[in-house]
């Protein structure tokens, strides 16, 4: 008899409706589009987003004082702005919660998102506060997400391969470029 693997059948079931809703948006093959082109713009995922030329994700388990650590924490801090950002909005538009979906096609949800920041900056001008609401993760649209296995069949995936090389360039670019600034105020 098998037994069931409670916390990794959670992790899937909270991860699937996000996964599903990335592999069929038209944010990936724009991306990788881009990328073919030799643009580079990046986004910036979670460590459960499997890592792109295009989607930049931080390093699990980084040592530390590492250029790595360095990298990740500088991602982590960037990404934690929009995820502000998202829950203070779902704090004043309850229809933005996950329990509350939008049952819209995606057109009609972005220009939905958008009228909610519109009005969000108006209520700001005037002085209107947040609603004092705790949200937990999940209705903030906070899951953890399975990685992807980095090899199948022994190869590694090119796009996660070429992942790890920009991600490596901005790593030493980051590191490099600290190390400058430390010099600079130090002297």
């Amino acid at each position: 008899m098998l037994k069931r693997n409670e916390g990794y059948s959670e992790r899937l079931s909270e991860t699937l409706p996000r996964l599903l809703i990335w592999n069929q948006c038209n944010v990936q093959p724009l991306m990788r589009v881009l990328y073919e082109r030799n643009q580079r713009f990046f986004l910036i995922g979670d460590s459960g987003y499997a890592l792109r030329p295009w989607m930049m994700t931080p390093i699990t388990n980084a040592a530390p004082h590492t250029p790595e650590e360095y990298y990740t924490n500088r991602l982590t801090s960037t990404r934690s702005i929009i995820e502000r950002v998202n829950g203070v909005l779902k704090m004043r538009f309850r229809c933005l919660i996950q329990y509350r979906a939008l049952q819209y096609a995606p057109t009609k949800v972005a220009k939905i998102v958008k009228a909610c920041c519109v009005l969000h900056n108006m209520c700001i001008q005037d002085g209107v506060p947040i609603p004092d609401m705790q949200l937990n993760e999940a209705e903030i649209g906070l899951y953890p997400i399975v990685p992807e296995p980095e090899a199948r069949d022994g190869r590694l995936n090119p796009e996660l391969a070429a992942g790890k090389r920009i991600q490596q360039q901005i790593i030493n670019q980051l590191w490099i470029r600290r190390q400058v600034r430390g010099n600079f105020i130090n002297n």
